[in-house]
């Protein structure tokens, strides 16, 4: 946990997932939708041993335009082929401490 602007906490959160070949656009997906409604920010995609550094924000868009940028922002740092790459990776999210307990 870190101090966050206004003196509010916020909470980083690596959520490691793993893809094969093509399959990376759902596992993003299954994640930007169990983050809706909790004020995140996604703030970098780790695929494979690079960081693709990010700044979205999850509510702001449907969870389908969210992977979209994920993926267009993952291709133009890694190359086109970035979504056949097999293996572990993560999200790394960053949200303010309490806002998913706030919307319950």
């Amino acid at each position: 946990m870190s101090a966050g602007t206004g003196g509010q906490a916020t909470l980083v959160q690596d959520m490691g997932f793993r893809a094969c070949c093509g399959k990376l656009r759902w596992e993003l997906l299954e994640i930007v939708e169990g983050l809706a409604g909790q004020d995140a920010r996604l703030k970098a995609l780790r695929w494979g041993t690079r960081e693709v550094p990010l700044d979205v924000s999850v509510d702001a868009r449907p969870p389908e335009e969210v992977v979209e940028t994920i993926l267009v922002e993952a291709a133009r740092f890694l190359g086109a082929s970035s979504s056949c790459f097999t293996g572990g990776g993560s999200l790394i999210v960053e949200r303010r401490a309490g806002a998913a307990a706030q919307r319950r």
